[in-house]
This record gives C-alpha cells, structure tokens and sequence, in this order.
C-alpha cells in the first residue's frame, strides 16, 4: 500500500500500518491496480483541484482495478446541522463548485 500525502507529517504514523508512505513531490513512475483519492481541496489549491484528480489518475493508476474519488460533504448546502444526503441541495459558493467539478 502507498500512501501519498502533501506533508510528511503522518508518515510514521502511516508506516505503522503498515503503509509506504510518499509525499507528493516524491511520486514515482510506478502505477497500481487499484487507487483512492481523498484529499480536501486546498492543499492544492482550489483552482487547480479538478487537475489534480486527473493527475493523479493519469499519473498513479494503471487502468485496471478501480479509481475511486471520495469527494468531500462540503458540497451540500446544509450547514446547520441537518441531515445531508445524495439528494440535498449543493452549495453554489466557489469552493463547492470546483470539487463537483472534480467529480465529473
């Protein structure tokens, strides 16, 4: 299992698991079968998340197995508490627009 992540913050953590731990700037040029991206948008920037997603698809997955992208409950509109679902209302601000972008 790698692990990439922005930082090498959790990587001892990580390592316990065990898991091969990377930062993104240490990306190789080996792919894998099966590959889950989930990582809010700002460490890459708003603009560029959407890019980002595709990247890593191109760059880390090798087309068989599966790419999964968790996107973020951040989207929905609902921020008071309430229930959020599949079906709630999205949010219209900026933010909300970019990672649904991602997910198309």
């Amino acid at each position: 299992i790698i692990g990439e992540t922005a930082t090498d913050a959790s990587h001892e953590e990580l390592s316990r698991i065990p898991v091969d731990a990377r930062t993104r700037a240490a990306r190789g040029d080996e792919t894998c079968t099966h590959v889950l991206f989930c990582a809010p948008p700002r460490p890459f920037g708003d603009a560029e998340y959407a890019e980002e997603v595709a990247c890593a698809a191109r760059e880390c997955w090798d087309g068989s197995g599966g790419f999964l992208f968790c996107s973020s409950g951040g989207v929905f509109a609902e921020d008071d508490g309430g229930v959020v679902d599949e079906d709630g209302a999205t949010s219209t601000s900026d933010r909300a627009q970019k990672m649904l972008a991602a997910e198309a």
